[in-house]
């Protein structure tokens, strides 16, 4: 009697990611263009859906409302058909292709924590705001691509690869990710062990005494913020506090699960609700003039 095996065919990892591209075409126009190239083989239709919110920030901002100019296309640059299924959620006829781009501009213009800004020559954004998620397939690792300005460089939570590449293992990390691009000043130093980062926008606005206080004090609110979780060492690899005009952001890297359930105490360290993600480590990259 002949036993019958199964026969396993291993996809790469690289036919799995999700692909995203983000350009800033003109910063006058306050839009970041978006591509996100998705897997589809098998599948008639493609359900590819935004966020209504933001770890950290639970107010309903139904981020799909920025959105402009959506369209779908095969590999190949065939276009394809496409509905809006909800008011979060579209609907893409795959044409039996293997691979489908996404294309759509996204409105930046907007003060706000958890929404996606530009304004002269410094963008900001979170995951949630711009990267598109296919309907239950939340665990598919990511690849992010950026095209940006002349002299622009980018601080971001997401890990950095060669070329420019930056990746996410799931949805949860990229959507997690907030992005800052743009011209502004970059400082480091080091408390615990572990590095904090400092961007600030506008960048002649990180004086030297501004240099100075900002970085004293943020030496003492981590080092209070380690002993409060137990370190140190602190339960992060890397942090970054980012300010720019009119708003202060401070965010951690790969915080673990002693974290949890500690909001009240972080409230009540920094008198006010800008603890913001969870990230992790921070890289940056200079665009070359093209």
């Amino acid at each position: 009697m002949r036993t019958l095996l199964p026969l396993l065919i291993a996809v790469p990892l690289s036919a799995q990611s999700v692909v995203y591209e983000v350009s800033v075409p003109s910063p006058a126009a306050r839009l970041f263009h978006v591509s996100a190239t998705f897997p589809a083989r098998g599948k008639d239709t493609l359900y590819v859906s935004l966020p209504a919110w933001s770890p950290g920030n639970y107010d309903i901002q139904n981020y799909a409302r920025y959105v402009r100019h959506f369209g779908a296309k095969t590999s190949a640059g065939q276009p394809l058909f496409w509905d809006r299924l909800d008011k979060d959620t579209w609907r893409v006829v795959t044409g039996k292709t293997d691979r489908v781009r996404v294309e759509f501009d996204y409105l930046a213009d907007t003060l706000d924590l958890s929404l996606a800004r530009i304004a002269d020559d410094f963008g900001q954004f979170l995951g949630t705001n711009l990267f598109l998620y296919e309907e239950g397939q939340l665990q598919r690792p990511a690849e992010v691509r950026f095209t940006l300005p002349a002299g622009w460089q980018v601080t971001t939570a997401l890990t950095g690869g060669s070329a420019g590449t930056y990746t996410a293992p799931n949805y949860h990390e990229l959507a997690d990710a907030q992005t800052f691009v743009g011209k502004y000043s970059l400082d480091s130093l080091q408390v615990d062990g572990k590095w904090i980062r400092i961007a600030v926008w506008p960048a002649d606005a990180y004086t030297p005494a501004v240099q100075r206080n900002m970085r004293g004090d943020l030496e003492k609110i981590a080092k209070t913020e380690n002993a409060l979780f137990g370190g140190p060492p602190p339960p992060y690899d890397r942090y970054t506090r980012r300010r720019a005009r009119a708003q202060c952001v401070a965010v951690r890297h790969h915080a673990p699960r002693r974290l949890r359930g500690r909001g009240r105490e972080l409230r009540r360290l920094h008198g006010a609700p800008h603890v913001a993600r969870v990230l992790p480590p921070v890289q940056r990259q200079t665009h070359p003039a093209r």
